[in-house]
């Protein structure tokens, strides 16, 4: 038992996730667990609306309760675990008539990334459909964090956005797929070279960009794609020079 620190009006908390990872936080005595939270939230990565924070007998501490009243009589470290709980974004999602609150649900599952496992794709990617466009594109961004690269389920979410009747959302789900794709892939390549011939040169140049990312150098495939394309002059010089071809197809550059 450390004396100095009560006389000083702070202690030592340890607290423990499921990872195995644990953090020695030290506190003043008047911290509330929502201030807690916020430190947990800098060192993990859990948004606070995502922790669940408990004491060893699973008894979930409330946002408002002062840490320092769950401590130990004998004078103890105190030793509490925290959880991810989705259950907030999920009310938020499913609830929330303003779309701001849908938005900032989306926000906190692309806070947790990968850590929200197969549930935030599938929160992420329901909200592709919905009414509001900003909530879409903000669905559309937290793909990219919440999803492992390569994920065929968001590369096919992502992809269905491309037809979206707004312009920055078809912008969005090009650069997305950037993001999210596997270099190679021939689907996604087939995906976005689609968008060269997009009648919006924002999505064409965008497609360009996504193409330079997620081709290999001098990609067969996306090469052949690309010819068979009906394209512009500037889209057309601009999509050899992000493939950086071979000598071979210079007569392409026409």
């Amino acid at each position: 038992l450390d004396f100095s620190l009560l006389f000083s009006g702070m202690l030592d908390v340890v607290v423990h996730n499921l990872h195995g990872d644990q953090a020695q936080i030290r506190i003043h005595s008047q911290t509330t667990v929502a201030d807690l939270k916020e430190q947990l939230a800098e060192r993990w990565h859990v948004p606070p609306s995502c922790q669940r924070v408990i004491t060893r007998g699973s008894a979930i501490l409330g946002d408002v309760d002062k840490v320092s009243e769950f401590c130990p009589e004998d004078g103890s470290t105190l030793s509490l675990g925290m959880l991810v709980s989705l259950d907030t974004v999920i009310k938020d999602l499913n609830q929330c008539w303003d779309h701001a609150g849908r938005i900032q649900a989306l926000n906190n599952l692309a806070r947790l990334g990968v850590q929200g496992g197969e549930f935030a794709i599938s929160s992420a990617s329901a909200c592709l459909e919905d009414h509001h466009p900003d909530v879409r594109r903000a669905a559309v961004n937290t793909l990219t964090a919440v999803a492992p690269k390569g994920d065929n389920r968001a590369i096919l979410e992502v992809s269905a956005r491309l037809e979206d009747q707004h312009g920055h959302i078809r912008r969005a789900a090009v650069e997305a797929l950037a993001a999210i794709v596997e270099r190679g892939d021939e689907a996604a390549i087939v995906a976005v070279s689609a968008r060269l011939e997009h009648s919006d040169p924002l999505v064409r140049a965008s497609a360009v960009v996504a193409l330079s990312v997620i081709t290999k150098k001098r990609d067969p495939f996306a090469i052949a794609t690309v010819k068979e394309k009906s394209l512009d002059l500037i889209t057309k010089a601009a999509a050899w020079q992000a493939l950086e071809k071979d000598e071979d197809f210079g007569e392409e550059r026409h």
